[in-house]
């Protein structure tokens, strides 16, 4: 048997996040997270986390997972992330978090199919590598910022349904 060992900073930070998300967004009730194995062993296993060699959170996809309430701050927390799907999931509710948008190696933010509410911030220039943003079917308004042309990565652009 294989032993990984992470770097124990980063790993309780990362832990702790998941939690938080786990909690925030309706962990405790019956939905599927509970049956992915998650707060249980090692995190980089929980079903719709994937992880690099080192531990670090590299993908979130939690798609329609029955997930209910608000997106916590602690979403920021992932300093590696690349993908963050958290779509089809009618009960999250609130806004965006700013912090979303301090992860600087995201390339797919999906958050499509809520019920997302408040602007697109101004912010989302700051997503660099962003190449895939889906903000579809929600209650967002307001106008699009036009820093949203600093993601010059950007191939796909759905913001439709708001």
């Amino acid at each position: 048997e294989q032993v990984v060992v992470y770097d124990v900073l980063s790993t309780w930070l990362e832990r702790y996040s998941l939690a938080v998300i786990y909690y925030s967004l309706g962990g405790r009730r019956p939905f599927q997270l509970d049956s992915g194995g998650w707060m249980l062993g090692d995190h980089c296993e929980w079903e719709g986390v994937s992880c690099d060699t080192n531990g670090d959170v590299l993908k979130l996809n939690m798609d329609r997972v029955l997930l209910s309430g608000s997106i916590p701050v602690e979403i920021g927390d992932f300093s590696r992330l690349n993908d963050l799907v958290l779509s089809d999931n009618i009960d999250i509710t609130g806004t965006i978090p700013e912090t979303v948008f301090d992860l600087s190696k995201l390339s797919i933010l999906n958050l499509q199919l809520n019920s997302l509410d408040g602007s697109i911030s101004s912010s989302i220039g700051l997503l660099s590598n962003l190449k895939f943003l889906a903000l579809n079917n929600n209650n967002l308004t307001g106008e699009i910022p036009s820093e949203l042309g600093d993601a010059v990565k950007l191939t796909f652009l759905d913001i439709s349904g708001n």
